[in-house]
């Protein structure tokens, strides 16, 4: 230690005995911080009780959960018995709870817990089986391959794309029959001539 009088008159810089100095430094509480969570989930219409091990939480002063409380608060879509959820009847999809703990002190912040109730088994069963018959419905619209096939009789759309049973065979246009019927035309013209010939020849001898 140094005292304040300096060196003059005799004095000295320095004291010869040791000397102790004592610091108190009295302890803080830490709030709790909820970083995130684990998968929860319940099935249709049952109730799940939120538990510690559902959640992340960092304590730099306390061992987590020793000596935690849980709390849930009030939301939509469901009632709540403590932390114990229960999903609004007939409800399926993703519920959002309030949830906080506390350390025996501090509450932590709150965190939105989502929670997932999953649909009714036998209504997915239902409605895979409408998909099921509603393809086999379609499916038996279209002809079958022994049927003439064409762009207007084939042919159902589905989504973008056309779906034919067959191959299609395009109709023929105006100007290839035409050309058909002047070929057929042709053709009873000659025979109607050929035979002209052998009945003049049949009456009038060479």
């Amino acid at each position: 230690m140094q005292d304040n009088g300096g060196t003059a008159n005799g004095g000295v810089d320095l004291d010869a005995s040791p000397n102790t100095i004592t610091i108190n430094i009295t302890a803080v509480n830490d709030a709790p911080t909820i970083s995130g969570q684990m998968p929860v989930s319940t099935a249709f219409n049952t109730a799940r009780t939120i538990m510690f091990s559902d959640l992340q939480v960092t304590d730099i002063d306390d061992s987590y959960p020793a000596d935690f409380t849980l709390s849930a608060m009030d939301g939509v879509n469901y009632t709540r018995s403590g932390h114990t959820i229960t999903p609004a009847l007939n409800f399926f999809g993703t519920l959002a709870v309030p949830v906080k703990v506390n350390d025996g002190g501090l509450d932590s912040n709150t965190f939105q817990l989502a929670m997932t109730v999953n649909p009714d088994p036998e209504a997915v069963q239902r409605l895979k089986a409408n998909r099921v018959a509603a393809t086999t419905s379609a499916s038996s619209a279209i002809p079958a391959s022994n049927t003439p096939c064409n762009i207007q009789t084939c042919c159902r759309r589905a989504g973008n794309s056309s779906v034919c049973a067959r191959p299609m065979q395009a109709a023929p246009s105006s100007s290839s029959t035409f050309r058909l019927a002047e070929r057929r035309i042709a053709s009873t013209a000659r025979s109607f001539r050929s035979g002209a010939r052998r009945s003049v020849v049949a009456r009038f001898p060479a």
